[in-house]
């Protein structure tokens, strides 16, 4: 009995590790294209123009929060407990079903809801983009599911050329869009064809993966996927809003300059990729080993994760904490570096995304916990929002979400605890989590103080204004970058046992 539930190291399949790896990298590649895009976007558009744009992203997912009922959230769920090919084929026709006519209804209620956005963010620009408030929402959903999709279905490598491609001709439109010289508005146009494509691409990757694909309604298991995702749909909402708030607010209260300075400070930067890879690989897992009673061996899997997670994640979290300033002007241009204290929280916040705290939550279908969690975090925010700001200023909000996000964390670690009956102080690995911390604070302050001591800053600038003819900040950087490369050398160096053993143990599970 002990043998069957566990695979030999040798048995044909794809190890966990390796498929969390495989993700990774592609996340790697896509974030480092989405990072040059979004830099060009930030020198090269305007603040008001990009303003405008994540206006209307801000709105577009709250709408799709509230009018999707949670049913992306069923994907992994459902395909993982699907038992043949017959199955995943009902599954996935309904759930594409329903998941196109619900995100066809939030476009429609979008462009219904353009007077009001124009009003509350005082944008008339708002109305000229009423296209992409229409079409955007169905591209968004569909595409999104295209990683649990495939990485359920075993087809890592398919998931890297969709997430690269994708990421590339985003790129190559920002490009296109400069090089040539053409208004904001082609941007637009160019980049909700581009969406269209890709979506359609999804459907066909959908279809072959069922081995067929149609418009189906099933009253029986439409009831199915509601009972699962309602709950964490309710959870979304509260999380988006959760999220959100402190945007929203500073784009009701200032101008749109004001709140796109607030809205890319407070971007998380995508480093949480490690643990959404392992997340996406882990879940379907989990859900198994939930069904076969196998609820402790799934705590100590996922404590390997969250440790190999959380030693990526508190490096580049640590690292941007140090050197703000310099990345900043790196990524969005020194026109944002008035919200570089912003971004310091955020960076706090990326912390706490070193896993998903509400998997075992879902993996056991106790959803309704994570709908609590995700109140008592919007309860904390809502509290702290407004008053922290009169008080603070633009960081307020800011600690608001970093305090919000604590708690929603902690109560799911509570309800995850009871739900699986492991003691709170084993649901996660407090220990060797806080080493990482300490370890990665103390390196931030040890490097700091080697900035300003290190006399590298002019000596940098003035070769790169000779032979590259670039002055004003770039020394800063180039100093920043240098030292960032030895912090990770000896970083690695010290951590390099510790990581190769927890490592081992997560590669030694296969799917």
């Amino acid at each position: 009995m002990e043998n069957s539930s566990k695979t030999s190291p040798k048995t044909k399949g794809s190890r966990l590790g390796t498929s969390a790896l495989v993700l990774t990298a592609s996340k790697v590649a896509t974030m480092l294209i989405s990072l040059v895009a979004g830099a060009l976007m930030a020198r090269y558009r305007t603040l008001t123009e990009y303003g405008t744009y994540s206006q209307m992203l801000l709105v577009i997912h709250l709408v799709n929060s509230i009018l999707l009922l949670g049913l992306p959230n069923s994907l992994n769920y459902f395909l993982a407990r699907a038992e043949d090919k017959q199955s995943k084929r009902e599954f996935l026709s309904v759930y594409y079903t329903l998941n196109t006519i619900l995100s066809i209804l939030v476009g429609i209620v979008l462009v219904i809801c353009i007077p009001l956005m124009e009003a509350y963010f005082d944008n008339p620009l708002i109305r000229t983009f009423a296209y992409f408030l229409m079409i955007y929402p169905w591209a968004h959903i569909i595409t999104s599911s295209v990683e649990n999709l495939l990485v359920a279905s075993g087809r890592n490598t398919t998931v890297v050329i969709y997430r690269v491609i994708h990421s590339i001709v985003y790129l190559g439109t920002v490009i296109l869009v400069k090089s040539m010289s053409w208004n904001f508005r082609v941007f637009m146009v160019l980049l909700v064809a581009s969406d269209v494509i890709f979506t359609l691409v999804v459907y066909v990757l959908a279809y072959r993966t069922a081995g067929g694909l149609r418009v189906r309604f099933d009253k029986e298991m439409t009831a199915r996927i509601l009972k699962y995702s309602v709950p964490i749909g309710l959870a979304s909402i509260v999380g988006t809003i959760n999220i959100e708030i402190d945007k929203l607010m500073i784009g009701g209260m200032t101008d749109t300059e004001t709140m796109q300075i607030y809205t890319l400070a407070s971007r998380e930067l995508p480093v949480s990729i490690v643990a959404a890879s392992l997340t996406a690989v882990l879940l379907p897992r989990f859900a198994a080993m939930m069904k076969q009673k196998r609820e402790r061996e799934a705590v100590k899997l996922w404590s390997h994760a969250i440790y190999l997670s959380l030693a990526v994640i508190a490096l580049i979290a640590a690292g941007c904490i140090a050197f703000a300033p310099q990345v900043i002007d790196l990524i969005y241009s020194p026109k944002y570096l008035p919200g570089v204290n912003v971004f310091r929280i955020y960076c706090l916040v990326l912390l706490l995304r070193c896993t998903y705290f509400g998997i075992i939550l879902n993996a056991s279908g106790h959803t309704r916990s994570v709908v609590y969690s995700s109140l008592i975090s919007m309860a904390v925010n809502v509290a702290l929002n407004y008053a922290l700001y009169r008080l603070l200023g633009l960081v307020g909000p800011a600690i608001a979400s970093l305090l919000s996000a604590v708690a929603m964390n902690m109560s799911q670690l509570a309800f995850s605890s009871k739900a699986v009956k492991v003691p709170f102080r084993k649901i996660f690995p407090w220990g060797n989590c806080l080493k990482l911390v300490l370890i990665n604070g103390a390196m931030a302050a040890i490097f700091v103080v080697i900035q300003q001591i290190l006399p590298l800053e002019k000596p940098l600038a003035k070769m790169l204004l000779n032979v590259f003819s670039l002055g004003g900040s770039w020394g800063e950087i180039i100093e920043a970058i240098i030292l960032g490369i030895v912090w990770s050398a000896v970083y690695v160096v010290l951590l390099l046992p510790s990581i190769k053993k927890h490592w081992k143990a997560l590669n030694a599970v296969q799917q």
